[in-house]
C-alpha cells in the first residue's frame, strides 16, 4: 500500500529537482569583499574586515543565500536576503533593496553565536557576459547573541541594535 505512494513521491521529487535547474538560471558566486561595520554601543565602534564568501542566487527566486568566512577573527556566517526590488539602472548596472536575516559563529578570542534581521540596499555592475559582478551594499543589521569568555567560564546574552555593515566586493559567477 505504501509502495505506490513512495514511488509517486520519489518521481515528483526527481522531476522537481531535475527540472528546476533547467528552467531557472541558477548561479554560484565566489567573492572576496571588504566590510566596514559600525556597532554602537561597543568598545570598538568601527571594525574593518575582509571576507571570502560563497553566494547562491537564482532568477526564479528573489532570495540570495551567502556563506561568509573571516579568517582574522575565526568567524563563519550566513545571510539570506529577499531582494524585494531589483531594478536596472542601465544594461549592466542595477540597484536593489532587500530584507533578510543573518547569523554567525565566532571562534577566535571570545566565542559567540549571533543572529538578527537585515534591511538594506545596494548596487551591482556586471561585466564579461554576467560572469563578473562588482557590488556595494549597506544594511541595518541588528542582532542578538550569546558570547562566551575566552576560557568559557562566563557567558552573557547581548543585543546589538545599531549595526551597519557596508560591503563592497567582486563576485565571479558560474551559471
Amino acid at each position: 500500500m505504501k509502495k505506490p505512494y513512495s514511488c509517486f513521491l520519489a518521481s515528483v521529487l526527481f522531476c522537481v529537482f531535475t527540472a528546476y535547474p533547467l528552467c531557472a538560471r541558477t548561479g554560484i558566486g565566489f567573492q572576496a569583499d571588504f566590510q566596514v561595520r559600525s556597532e554602537l554601543p561597543s568598545e570598538t565602534g568601527v571594525a574593518f574586515d575582509n571576507a571570502l564568501s560563497l553566494t547562491v542566487a537564482s532568477d526564479a527566486l528573489p532570495w540570495v543565500f551567502s556563506l561568509q568566512a573571516r579568517l582574522k577573527d575565526q568567524y563563519a556566517g550566513f545571510t539570506c536576503d529577499n531582494w524585494v526590488i531589483y531594478q536596472p539602472l542601465s544594461r549592466r548596472a542595477s540597484w536593489f533593496f532587500f530584507y533578510g536575516t543573518s547569523g554567525g559563529i565566532e571562534a577566535g578570542g571570545a566565542h559567540g553565536l549571533y543572529m538578527g534581521p537585515r534591511l538594506g540596499a545596494g548596487m551591482n555592475l556586471f561585466a564579461a557576459a554576467r560572469h563578473l559582478e562588482l557590488y556595494a551594499q549597506a544594511a541595518w543589521n541588528p542582532f542578538a547573541g550569546v558570547r562566551l569568555s575566552p576560557d568559557d567560564s562566563e557567558s552573557r546574552f547581548f543585543i546589538q541594535p545599531l549595526v551597519f555593515p557596508v560591503n563592497a566586493g567582486l563576485r565571479v559567477w558560474f551559471p
